[in-house]
């Protein structure tokens, strides 16, 4: 679910802030540079969300027979 969520939220952030920085009469290095920010902005929040996840392997077959 991860993959699909940024396949979507990742180049409409890009879109977004390319038009406004567009928009704003922004030289282009300058508004490349927003965009950079607004991405590393962007992996710190996936960062923030997704620490509590655990990579361990589960036992799909023992959490399905407690039901």
């Amino acid at each position: 679910m991860v993959g699909r969520f940024s396949a979507v939220i990742g180049p409409t952030m890009w879109a977004i802030v390319a038009k406004l920085t567009i928009g704003r009469g922004m030289a282009p290095e300058r508004g490349q540079g927003v965009g950079i920010l607004i991405l590393l902005g962007m992996v710190i929040f996936s960062w923030w969300v997704l620490r509590g996840v655990d990579d361990k392997p589960r036992d799909w077959a023992a959490l399905h027979s407690d039901r």
